[in-house]
């Protein structure tokens, strides 16, 4: 009798290259240079790195075998951030792009070789993908749902090519952070040169870290539908002395930072949330900030003791779903936060796992006065002046000092040296820059999970132009805080001059998403960069409100001194220009360019800048 077929449950990934027959058509051998180019350097040590298995090549195509699903989607996602980074610059007649199609199905075994069903839709499901992009069947999607730092858009059933039913599909939107990216930490030792960069920050130049600009002015607006279940958790409110506001507030933040790393759900960002703080109507709130859930609640300290109150409700019935009051000693404020955290998740029936559990449940300070330190000098830092900064890196050494082992007051450390640095208060600023890097680690050592602390690198490494590094560990920040508006627009930044203008959209609409008031000047950038002028126009409008914002970004007016010009208006291309000169007189139009990483950027925005009277 025949021995009977093997069979076994594989993830299979197939890719093709977009165009292939044009690209060997048009220079045939430059483009098999650069194919053997992208495979030696970049897939086949991604493949090596994640267990993949190559089964076979196919002319312009090849197929897969992995593991996991888990580990053929994070290398699916790291090639195709790789060819983008590869490839940037490239017209995009001459680009080469990948479409890779991923399913977990029954293969049959023959050899080396797999045959089947499992194959066949993985190859068909390729051919779906947009250029540069990934696509997967529902039973890999399944498989991946929760557990990656990327969101899932449903492209609902599609009919493939000799499969015999329809079959859901899901595209991997490239939101989060890039596998690609997310590598070994480099070493707080190997303090990179701060390249000119840090002079345009010392100039105040870089808008992204300007906190006065966000728009706190305009009306909250109503913001996309988030998949997953939003909340906001709105300041707690102080029933005390008003001196103790800043200790409210802090409690709010953690209690909404612990919410953040539950997976399942997405918090607004506090900065839009704590905009509602005098709001009264639910379901205003909620639409506003695209919540299903608002949180409110109360605090009131009394000597060495602390009640606390909160209360969840539904903001589509307005219904409160849970509430409770504690009665305790401050000493116990943490162990309050992780209840009030564990309960309202619960609440929202969110499920509770012993690895988020883990995640949510900091490790307290020694000391309730630790905390207190730490708290006033996140509240200094917010403040965003050269006094307060002075006084908050005091404070926050004194919370070192008397607990060393509390990784919060480390990277609020680092937070308040890199504002120091990047404001041109500091006499030195590499090494204020550099003490801030050493900060944030330090905080990582003590607690790999804290969120502040990579996005913190994330922005040192952004400003000193090593995209690939501030992508790594911006991505390790959404990992553990799916939530994060700020790591979100800080990736888009990262992606933007970097030349990934579709990714940077993505990142930065998420942004948006959690905090309608964020990333307006960062997409009114990109939009310049695709010649939507018009859009541009009125996103970096929103941006900056000139007449109301002193310290208006200077890139943020040169892009809309550009936009003005390329669109034909000639006179507020004059007037954005005479208000650049006003608030950054020493800009630099050249240094400006230089930061964008493909050349067809580069070339742009020197187009514009010189339409607009700016620089040659």
């Amino acid at each position: 009798m025949p021995e009977a077929a093997k069979r076994r449950l594989a993830a299979i990934l197939a890719a093709d290259v977009v165009g292939y027959s044009r690209l060997m058509g048009t220079a045939e051998a430059a483009t098999l240079t650069r194919l053997k180019s992208h495979r030696s350097e970049l897939i086949d040590p991604l493949l090596a790195e994640h267990g993949g298995r190559l089964i076979k090549l196919m002319g312009d195509g090849a197929l897969i075998e992995f593991p996991s699903v888990v580990a053929a989607v994070e290398c699916a996602m790291a090639i195709q951030q790789g060819m983008r980074q590869r490839e940037a610059g490239r017209a995009d007649d001459d680009t080469i792009r990948l479409r890779i199609g991923i399913n977990l199905g029954d293969v049959l075994v023959e050899g080396d070789d797999l045959y089947g069903d499992g194959v066949n839709i993985a190859a068909r499901l390729e051919g779906l993908a947009e250029p540069g992009g990934v696509v997967l069947s529902a039973a890999a999607f399944e498989q991946v749902a929760g557990k990656l730092p990327w969101s899932f858009r449903d492209l609902g059933e599609r009919a493939l090519k000799n499969i015999a039913r329809p079959l859901r599909v899901y595209a991997v939107a490239p939101a989060g952070p890039t596998p690609a990216a997310i590598r070994s930490r480099t070493s707080w030792r190997r303090h990179a040169a701060v390249i000119p960069v840090l002079v345009a920050l010392a100039a105040g130049t870089w808008y992204w870290w300007v906190h006065s600009l966000g728009a706190p002015h305009l009306q909250p607006q109503e913001s996309p539908v988030i998949e997953r279940p939003a909340v906001a958790v709105l300041p707690f409110a102080n029933l005390a002395d008003p001196a103790d506001a800043y200790f409210s507030d802090g409690l709010t933040e953690d209690i909404a930072a612990a919410l953040a790393k539950f997976g399942e759900l997405a918090v607004i960002d506090p900065a839009a949330a704590f905009a509602q703080r005098d709001a009264t109507d639910i379901t205003a709130v909620g639409h506003a900030l695209g919540a299903r859930y608002v949180v409110r609640g109360t605090v009131r300290r009394d000597g060495a003791q602390i009640r606390v109150t909160a209360q969840l409700s539904d903001v589509r019935t307005g219904a409160i779903l849970w509430t409770k009051r504690y009665d305790t000693a401050l000493d116990d404020v943490f162990a309050v936060q992780d209840d009030v955290s564990w309960q309202l998740a619960g609440a929202m029936s969110v499920r509770l796992d012993q690895l988020e559990q883990a995640r949510v449940a900091a490790t307290p300070p020694g000391s309730i006065e630790t905390y207190d330190l730490v708290l006033q000098g996140r509240r200094l830092i917010s403040e965003g002046t050269r006094a307060a900064n002075r006084e908050a890196r005091r404070v926050l050494a004194e919370a070192i000092a008397a607990d060393p082992s509390y990784a919060p007051a480390h990277a609020a450390l680092g937070q308040a040296l890199f504002e120091h640095a990047i404001n041109g208060w500091a006499e030195f600023r590499a090494e204020a820059a550099a003490a801030a890097e050493r900060a944030a680690n330090a905080a990582l050592a003590l607690d790999p999970d804290q969120v502040s602390a990579n996005r913190l690198l994330g922005r040192i490494h952004l400003g000193r132009g090593q995209y690939d590094l501030a992508l790594a560990e911006l991505g390790r920040a959404l990992a553990t805080n799916p939530s994060d508006a700020q790591s979100y627009e800080a990736q888009g930044d990262a992606l933007m001059w970097s030349g990934d203008h579709a990714a940077a959209i993505a990142s930065l609409e998420a942004a948006q998403k959690l905090n309608p008031a964020a990333a307006h000047g960062d997409l009114g950038m990109i939009y310049y960069l695709e010649g939507r002028y018009g859009d541009a126009i009125s996103a970096l409008i929103r941006s900056l409100p000139i007449e109301r914002s002193p310290q208006a970004s200077a890139f943020n007016l040169a892009a809309l001194a550009a936009s003005y010009a390329q669109s034909g208006d000639a006179a507020a291309a004059a007037r954005a220009r005479a208000e650049l000169a006003r608030i950054s007189p020493f800009f630099d139009p050249h240094l400006f360019v230089s930061l964008f990483r493909a050349e067809t950027d580069r070339a742009h925005l020197r187009d514009g800048l010189a339409k607009a009277g700016i620089g040659s």
